[in-house]
């Protein structure tokens, strides 16, 4: 049963909605209810070394034992889930070379989150609907552990734009997940709102985020500059990247209804974050980032000692120990890692 009204939307077991502070602010004039679950439509792929991507993905669901026992998910393996962002599907090729890459590394259950039907335009539903693909995700997530005894708190979210506030969100509902990567964290609608809104911290034991896209909206950034992990990487300054061009001043900008065209020749930053951290996972050259007070002072050549502070950005961020806000030069092309 749905019960919907002015300030809240209510689906089943899936909780309450409001649209109230602090999800309405100055940094969200229009603040929109989540559509359904119906209307959303997110299901659950899973990938596994059994189930490669060359293979058919297996379908998970909440409640659907039937599902799980003929799936090749096993709860005794790290599960690893990724969550892609506004004008995103499950089935891009980025999702694929991300899942491969994982299954090459280890052993894992690589579960992909496909929301596609609510990560349409306008922007400002697809940035509510986030809301409902987490609860929807977390609801699936404590049903593995209560069926499989999968353990959260050794998962790993990976969410590109959109995706990576729908990882906070999860986390922040299940209290202890054990890491999210945060892959450009989208800006409009969440740069300095109350950390309750976007990704922040404290949604689980190690928050990594990687900006690649943090200039201004106003030029067609489509990523967040300010901080919001445990550890933030900012590689050539966060906002534009190399190779991918600048984007030219527009005026009555409308992120709702950017074309096709325009958004494919702008998403090249945005989407550098995800290449980024894939190739991150086996290569051979780390991808060391440095402590330094600003871009500016780093690309000045004033931040090149670690300190003990340095950290490696990607996917074995985890394993090294810096914090804070951390920079580093890439390559304009793929292989991105950049050897001094």
């Amino acid at each position: 049963m749905t019960h919907i009204s002015v300030l809240e939307v209510c689906y089943d077991d899936l909780g309450c909605f409001s649209n109230t502070p602090p999800f309405f602010s100055v940094q969200r004039p229009l603040s929109l209810l989540p559509q359904s679950p119906t209307d959303v439509g997110t299901s659950f792929g899973l990938f596994t070394r059994d189930n490669s991507t060359a293979g058919e993905r297996q379908t998970l669901q909440a409640g659907r034992d039937d599902l799980l026992e003929n799936s090749t998910f096993d709860g005794g393996r790290k599960t690893k889930i990724i969550i892609h962002g506004f004008r995103n599907d499950g089935n891009k090729a980025w999702i694929y070379n991300l899942t491969d890459e994982l299954l090459k590394e280890g052993d894992y259950n690589v579960i992909v989150v496909d929301w596609k039907n609510g990560a349409t335009p306008p922007y400002t539903q697809a940035a509510a609907n986030t809301r409902v693909v987490a609860a929807e995700t977390e609801r699936l997530i404590r049903y593995l552990n209560n069926r499989t005894g999968a353990d959260w708190t050794q998962m790993h979210i990976i969410g590109h734009s959109l995706g990576a506030h729908t990882a906070g969100y999860v986390g922040h509902g299940l209290g202890s997940l054990g890491r999210i990567s945060g892959l450009d964290p989208a800006e409009p609608y969440f740069e300095h709102t109350d950390p309750l809104v976007r990704i922040d911290p404290g949604d689980a034991t190690f928050v990594d985020i990687i900006h690649t896209d943090g200039s201004s909206i106003l030029t067609l950034g489509f990523g967040l500059d300010q901080p919001v992990g445990d550890v933030d990487f900012y590689p050539e300054g966060g906002a534009r990247q190399p190779g991918c061009g600048t984007g030219s001043i527009t005026s009555n900008i409308d992120i709702g209804v950017i074309t096709d065209a325009a958004k494919n020749a702008l998403s090249c930053s945005h989407s550098r974050a995800i290449e980024l951290f894939t190739e991150s996972i086996n290569s051979q050259c780390q991808f060391t980032a440095y402590p330094c007070s600003s871009w500016d002072e780093y690309a000045a050549g004033e931040c090149s000692d670690c300190g003990g502070s340095c950290s490696v950005m990607g996917f074995h961020a985890d394993k090294h120990g810096g914090r804070g806000s951390l920079y580093l030069n890439t390559n304009d092309r793929d292989p991105f890692c950049w050897k001094k």
